[in-house]
């Protein structure tokens, strides 16, 4: 095939980079963790733990199994990565954190926005435990053997 008008050709050539390369945008910014509107690969748990990150203490407002928001003192996250440690009735969580956002509380301190790291199958198992079966109230209930076996 010949064009009778070669500006013809090059303007389909240019056209078709500049789709190419608005293709590729499009790509990375779906991709990028920046742009996504809910990161958490499941339902977020309102909850008022107590725990630690990196040793310092802090506060669990809510938690996920992919993730938690966590209120600390300022300084408590210097790295992106982080230790976060749970006890929620002594079910004794620790995970290996990501920092995926971090903005200032007005009464001080700062809230974390944090991702757990990938695997760690046995910790967000037993988080899921104490989540799903406390009720949205991670904390562990015992029920009494006689009062389990007359509720049957």
């Amino acid at each position: 095939m010949t064009y009778s008008v070669p500006f013809a050709a090059y303007g389909a050539a240019l056209w078709l980079v500049v789709k190419a390369w608005f293709t590729v945008a499009a790509i990375r910014r779906i991709r990028s963790d920046a742009f996504g509107t809910e990161r958490r690969a499941g339902v977020r748990f309102g909850t008022e733990l107590s725990g630690s990150l990196n040793g310092i203490p802090c506060s669990v407002q809510d938690l996920s199994l992919s993730g938690a928001k966590v209120l600390a003192p300022i300084g408590a996250l210097l790295d992106e990565f982080a230790v976060l440690t749970i006890d929620p009735a002594g079910l004794a969580a620790r995970f290996e954190v990501r920092l995926r956002s971090m903005h200032p509380f007005e009464l001080g301190g700062n809230v974390y926005g944090l991702a757990f790291a990938p695997g760690q199958y046995l910790e967000r198992g037993r988080l899921a435990l104490a989540l799903f079966n406390a009720q949205n109230v991670p904390h562990v209930r015992l029920i009494e053997p006689e009062l389990a076996i007359a509720a049957d």
